[in-house]
């Protein structure tokens, strides 16, 4: 793990990454930066960086919690399928 800065909204953050991780995450602070970029040329004056900074932090948890969802239903799905094949096999002797 090493120290390195990160800025996000004009704000600098010292974070600890792994060597391997760095890369990935400043590619992260870019596109966050650029997507606090767009909404503010989109939105003007009518929302602060806070205001967009909480509607990019609440965008982010709904597309992980789809992407969880989406993981347990295929586990499931996959359950399902394993258990019709066995009921298959069962039936079938």
């Amino acid at each position: 793990m090493h120290n390195i800065d990160i800025e996000i909204a004009g704000r600098s953050y010292p974070i600890l990454v792994e060597k391997e991780e760095e890369i990935e995450v400043l590619k992260l602070v870019q596109h966050l930066n650029n997507q606090i970029v767009e909404m503010q040329a989109r939105y003007g004056t009518k929302l602060n960086k806070q205001d967009i900074i909480a509607i990019l932090l609440l965008t982010y948890a709904k597309k992980t919690q789809d992407c969880e969802k989406n993981s347990r239903s295929s586990t499931v799905t996959e359950k399902i399928d394993e258990l019709y094949l066995m009921l298959d096999a069962a039936l079938s002797k």
